[in-house]
């Protein structure tokens, strides 16, 4: 059960990381 949580929780970190990846490039391309 751990583990799983464990799993979802770093799948909801990298997709966050992924946006704000994606919303800090699209700034620059911007500026």
């Amino acid at each position: 059960m751990a583990d799983e949580l464990d799993a979802d929780f770093l799948a909801l970190q990298v997709g966050s990381n992924h946006v704000l990846n994606a919303i800090g490039e699209a700034a620059i391309d911007l500026g």
